[in-house]
């Protein structure tokens, strides 16, 4: 029965999932249609890829992306004068460094955070640009209860205070590193501070040499960084970190303060660069068109209503941010608190 096999489909993907030499789970159309219970037709179609984060819970975000993926081809299908397309989903581990390979040729579109989109520029990718959520995500620095109730309630207090960060790479910990700086707190005047799943370049090095000395692939392997975050706190190892707001409140109840929240530029869609024109011009108006309210908030993402146009210029605030505050905050400029 479809039961029966959509049961396989779940187990073979969880166990993809759990090797580690894979950097990404390609979720194949037709898994899609037995995961959603949609009749496949012998149809002929053009073949597309849409990549996103993966998290914990790989097939419930692929159930989850089911609907729209569907609403996706039902859209393209219209502003492509009846051309029909098919969609498979990538869930990429977010923790490779190589900025340049998003969107680079493996998939069609994909879904990046608005820092690896800066620096992925800044690298000299080249892509295009389709579409932004319109509004990001938010973050929270917080404290485990015994230390909020010891005096530690707002950022001025983390002067000489242990910080546990994400993945230095990731929007959230940057934008938590920009905050810290407008309130006057540098990494100097931090404690100890962690930064999980940090894949500086010898580390890359380090890594792939030992894995082509044992013969296995060279991915990376996947580290839930902020949840570490999360746990570190709880443990008592460190004093105060920072999640998305979404991780946090998940654990909160657990013995969690939050003493300072602060928004995320939103999320953008890209495609990659030698796509066909006509396609990359349908998916983005795809998803401007979209205005199912019940549709979008059952995305396993942040809140959002809508897609938005997006430019380039759009992120030039957050390069900004990254000039002064950033650098404010390693200790490369002056702190930025008045």
């Amino acid at each position: 029965t479809v039961d029966v096999v959509a049961a396989q489909v779940l187990a073979d993907t969880i166990r993809r999932y759990e090797d580690l030499g894979e950097d990404s789970i390609r979720i194949t159309a037709s898994t899609l249609s037995v995961l959603g219970r949609v009749e496949q037709t012998d149809e002929p179609h053009t073949l597309l890829s849409l990549a996103v984060g993966i998290d914990d819970q790989p097939v419930e975000m692929a159930r989850r992306y089911l609907p729209f993926l569907r609403r996706m081809e039902q859209e393209m299908r219209v502003h492509l004068q009846g051309q029909p397309v098919r969609f498979e989903l990538v869930l990429r581990k977010n923790s490779d460094p190589d900025y340049p390979k998003i969107a680079g040729g493996r998939v069609d579109f994909q879904r990046v955070g608005a820092l690896p989109y800066v620096l992925s520029r800044k690298a000299g990718a080249v892509f295009g640009l389709v579409a932004r959520e319109d509004q990001g995500k938010n973050g929270v620095i917080f404290v485990s209860k015994d230390v909020y109730d010891r005096g530690l309630t707002n950022l001025d207090c983390l002067a000489g205070r242990s910080f546990a960060f994400g993945e230095s790479n990731s929007t959230v910990s940057t934008m938590a590193k920009v905050e810290l700086a407008r309130a006057g707190i540098t990494r100097a005047r931090l404690g100890q501070v962690k930064e999980f799943d940090s894949y500086d370049p010898e580390q890359v090095a380090r890594f792939r040499a030992a894995s082509q000395k044992a013969g296995k692939p060279s991915h990376l392997p996947l580290v839930r960084s902020h949840r570490l975050a999360l746990e570190s706190v709880l443990e008592g190892k460190f004093e105060a970190g920072v999640a998305r707001r979404q991780y946090f409140q998940n654990a909160k109840s657990r013995g969690l303060v939050e003493i300072h929240t602060f928004d995320i530029p939103p999320d953008v869609y890209v495609a990659r660069e030698d796509l066909d024109s006509i396609l990359a011009r349908a998916f983005g108006q795809s998803l401007l068109a979209l205005r199912d309210k019940q549709l979008l908030s059952d995305l396993p993402l942040q809140p959002i209503n809508q897609f938005l146009p997006a430019m380039d210029s759009d992120y030039n605030a957050l390069r900004g941010l990254l000039d002064r505050e950033l650098r404010a905050f390693e200790g490369q400029l002056p702190s930025t608190k008045d």
